[in-house]
């Protein structure tokens, strides 16, 4: 059952890792499997947004929808038909994107 929950967790956590510059400017942390094989939940620190994101998979659409929630995991936005090849720029322009990015980076 656990390896089942995971399945679409660890697809998702795939898709993430591939771009693991983009991972660690989020301040990417607690991975977490979502149940009934929804999809991964994750705590980020980026610029625009602190707190939860979670990635949900689709099945009937073959997309994905994200959610940025709160420190007490409340839904502020949702990103709705994302793609796996965007998924990760979707995450990034969300959570880290803003238009002084770099700027922002050589000051820290």
């Amino acid at each position: 059952m656990a390896a089942q929950r995971m399945k679409i967790a660890n697809y998702i956590l795939a898709i993430i890792k591939s771009n693991r510059t983009a991972m660690y400017s989020w301040g990417f942390s607690k991975p977490t499997a979502l149940l009934n094989n929804l999809g991964l939940r994750f705590m980020v620190n980026g610029f625009k947004h602190s707190g939860f994101v979670e990635v949900m998979y689709h099945r009937g659409k073959d997309l994905f929808y994200v959610l940025l929630l709160n420190e007490n995991r409340r839904e502020i936005s949702r990103i709705e038909d994302v793609a796996f090849d965007c998924l990760v720029d979707t995450i990034d322009r969300a959570v880290a994107k803003t238009e002084d990015f770099l700027e922002k980076i050589r000051m820290n």
